[in-house]
């Protein structure tokens, strides 16, 4: 972090006490540096909004806040007067061009499958945003967890992609990595913060994602980060209605064991159990039956 301010003129605002005293936050604004996340990175640890965080000494917070300034102050500067940078974004691009690539928002998506950090880190250095957005607003990390490309979703992460970023319909990373069931990449975004009940525009859940094709991994994954199974979207449909729907009996038990409601209605009047019922899933159907008793029995 000190060569990094140092190369920039900056030494003199090295965070000397956070280096010493807190080496990972250190490490992990270096990987954030020039990324749009680093402040919302540095906001979150100035702002203690947690009753279990205690905030950190008086001069760690100072430092914080003359390296966010510092590192404000580097990026609004020009390209830089003795072009320096301007060589290292062209010598980018044409190692781009020599495979057969641009240095453009479309070809670092598709090459998110390539699972190849350093031709990822040419598209930084010759300056697409990590979080740039396609016509449909997906980011590179929506592209990583839709395909299940495992490296590129970890080094996007790590590099300060946004976990929290949503396309034009509203859905996640979280969403798409759950709808095609890649139990590696729902769980990275997970243990890095995922909103485990955050709604589409239609109000789809990753728990109604992964529910409706099945995925019994990923409803286990998400019920244990904490997941709600009886959110609905606004017309009725929850997650075990689409279980039920397309026959996933696996996840519907699992669902019914951790409270999702049998009689859930949706805007048309069904219920799971009265598809199960129309379906021909009998047991199915017992099961729903045996687990409202027991449960109108724990109420009394």
């Amino acid at each position: 972090m000190h060569a990094l301010l140092e190369q920039h003129g900056q030494a003199h605002r090295s965070p000397v006490h956070l280096i010493e005293r807190y080496p990972r936050i250190a490490n992990r604004l270096v990987e954030l540096w020039g990324s749009e996340a680093i402040n919302e990175y540095l906001e979150s640890l100035m702002i203690m909004d947690r009753p279990d965080r205690q905030g950190f000494p008086a001069e760690i917070g100072m430092e914080l806040m003359t390296f966010g300034n510092a590192h404000d102050e580097i990026m609004r500067k020009p390209a830089d007067t003795d072009g320096i940078w301007d060589h290292v974004r062209e010598a980018a691009v044409d190692a781009l061009e020599q495979r057969g690539l641009r240095a453009t928002v479309g070809d670092f998506h598709r090459s998110i499958g390539l699972n190849s950090p350093e031709t990822l880190q040419l598209y930084l250095q010759a300056g697409v945003q990590i979080d740039g957005a396609d016509d449909n607003g997906w980011t590179a990390l929506m592209r990583a967890s839709f395909d299940g490309s495992v490296a590129s979703a970890e080094w996007l992460l790590t590099h300060g992609a946004s976990i929290h970023a949503s396309d034009r319909g509203g859905y996640t990373p979280l969403h798409w990595a759950a709808l095609n069931g890649y139990d590696p990449v729902v769980d990275m975004l997970v243990n890095r913060g995922a909103n485990v009940n955050a709604e589409s525009h239609s109000g789809f859940t990753a728990m109604i994602q992964a529910a409706s094709r099945g995925h019994l991994l990923i409803v286990k994954r998400l019920i244990a980060a904490g997941a709600r199974v009886d959110m609905s979207t606004p017309d009725g449909w929850t997650a075990l209605h689409k279980a039920v729907a397309n026959r996933h009996t696996d996840v519907a038990v699992r669902l019914l064991d951790h409270g999702a409601d049998a009689d859930a209605r949706h805007r048309d009047g069904s219920t799971p159990y009265s598809i199960a019922a129309q379906t021909g899933q009998q047991r199915l159907c017992e099961l729903m039956l045996l687990t409202q008793s027991v449960r109108q029995r724990e109420r009394r």
